[in-house]
């Protein structure tokens, strides 16, 4: 359900999806190709302690770190020390500050290895290469001089007390051994530091990376259209999703309809053959009718919808063709007085029809028209158009010559469907809905308001209708099976 949902959203909001795809990837691409090219070049430092502490005094006079994690963040801060940075702008000169070296370099661990990779970019691949090199140079001196005074400092701690003995006492002859000991150390200092590799210059630039900011804003714009039509699709107040008309209806989903099949193919005494086709899945809706209720046959329908276009003319049309085709003896009555549509769109003649039975001027067995549903057999529907349009469709449809139509009818048909006006137009159709056996809802799936889905229902309850089940067009092909229907909390 979640993937179809998806699938949905996707079909629904494409344009926006790929607009904004589109928009990312183009405009990423086109904004990274238009920054200024920069090189990388890289020098790697390799840190090691020598050991000229234990040759000389059997142990380490700086006491390095034993905790190796702990060294290698230690000697990434040392790097990217700010007097690094201001000894190496001295030393190259050419108007390079301290803060344009440090914003170029950077400094990170070769993976678990004690060699530190120092980066330096910039729009001039030489120049870049001179700062990488530099930097790695003047941390090496750096680091050299720290060490170096730290021994100077432990050689000027051993002359003072020195000073204090005998020249020719045993413990001065040994202080004064320590102290040439540490004056070679100081010389052979290196900071435990050293230059592992130097910096050539690049062939290529490093940044932009047109190709990677293109694909990031690829990303970044399918995500955004996907989120703009999940927040458009939470301001749509159409319908949807074919169970939300029959959690609002609160009615069994008699079946969806891939789209509203237009008369004009499905009508017509020279096209039977085309008949079966687009039959389908009304073939289904009817079998779901008569098994709705198998203690009550149901006679007679009123086919009506919440608002216009939903599509209720042409389901009323075909839910009457295949009981129609299945055997049944069937009438479509056009009750919509107001703007009929069958005799336009099949065919017939518009001078008489329900409204001139009605008014007294011509008989029903006159206006009724037989049309062919099969190829194969003599079946028919029989048809009695609305006629033309009257002055008062409401009072003769309320009227008392139209209630005993209706029982004549349904005494000589199987079935009697009704097709009438949208229930948000007029209220012709709630005068019919206590003469049959209950009322067909139609919806159009990103057309129906649910608003006004949610208004049919009410007014539906509120002259007390059958409500028999609900039709949806525009959904997936197939029919659905009539499920027990299970209301919903709204």
């Amino acid at each position: 359900m979640i993937l179809d949902s998806f699938i949905d959203l996707t079909k629904r909001r494409i344009l926006i999806i790929v607009t904004c795809t589109i928009v990312g990837l183009v405009g990423s691409g086109l904004l990274a190709g238009r920054q200024i090219k920069k090189y990388e070049a890289s020098a790697a430092l390799l840190f090691r302690d020598p050991g000229l502490g234990s040759d000389f005094f059997g142990g380490s006079v700086l006491n390095p770190s034993s905790d190796p994690t702990r060294a290698a963040a230690t000697n990434l801060k040392l790097v990217t020390s700010p007097e690094v940075a201001t000894a190496t702008a001295t030393a190259l000169g050419g108007g390079l500050t301290a803060a344009t070296v440090a914003q170029e370099v950077s400094a990170g661990s070769e993976g678990n290895s004690d060699l530190v990779t120092v980066s330096a970019t910039d729009p001039d691949p030489v120049l870049a290469t001179r700062i990488a090199n530099e930097y790695v140079k003047q941390f090496v001196v750096a680091r050299r001089e720290a060490d170096r005074a730290k021994v100077m400092q432990a050689r000027s701690l051993v002359l003072g007390q020195l000073k204090r003995l005998a020249p020719d006492a045993a413990e001065a002859v040994n202080l004064r051994k320590s102290a040439d000991q540490l004056l070679t150390l100081a010389a052979l200092q290196t900071g435990n530091a050293e230059v592992a590799r130097r910096a050539t210059p690049p062939s290529s630039y490093s940044s932009p990376q047109v190709k990677r900011a293109a694909l990031l804003g690829f990303a970044v714009g399918l995500l955004l259209g996907y989120c703009i039509a999940v927040l458009l699709d939470q301001f749509d107040r159409r319908l949807r999703d074919p169970y939300e008309a029959e959690r609002l209806l609160r009615a069994p989903l008699l079946g969806t309809v891939a789209e509203s099949r237009a008369l004009a193919r499905t009508v017509g005494h020279d096209a039977p053959d085309r008949i079966g086709a687009d039959l389908e899945p009304f073939a289904m809706i009817n079998t779901n009718l008569r098994y709705l209720d198998v203690d009550r046959a149901i006679r007679s329908v009123v086919v009506t919808s919440g608002q216009p276009m939903d599509g209720k003319t042409t389901t009323a049309w075909n839910v009457a063709a295949a009981a129609a085709r299945s055997g049944a003896t069937v009438l479509l009555l056009e009750a919509d007085l107001r703007q009929p549509t069958i005799a336009e769109r099949s065919g017939l003649p518009t001078k008489t029809g329900l409204s001139s039975v009605l008014a007294g001027i011509t008989d029903i067995d006159a206006e009724i028209v037989s049309f062919p549903v099969a190829a194969d057999t003599d079946r028919t529907l029989d048809v009695l158009p609305a006629g033309p349009a009257p002055p008062n469709p409401g009072g003769l449809l309320e009227s008392d010559r139209m209630r005993d139509l209706l029982e004549y009818l349904k005494a000589r048909y199987d079935l009697v469907v009704i097709d009438t006006p949208p229930l948000a137009a007029v209220a012709d159709a709630i005068s019919l809905m206590h003469h049959v056996d209950g009322v067909i809802a139609v919806v159009r799936l990103g057309q129906s308001r649910l608003d006004t889905i949610g208004n049919m229902r009410s007014q539906l309850t509120n002259v007390g209708a059958t409500l028999l089940g609900v039709v949806v067009n525009g959904g997936k092909p197939a029919a659905h099976y009539l499920r027990p229907y299970r209301e919903h909390a709204a």
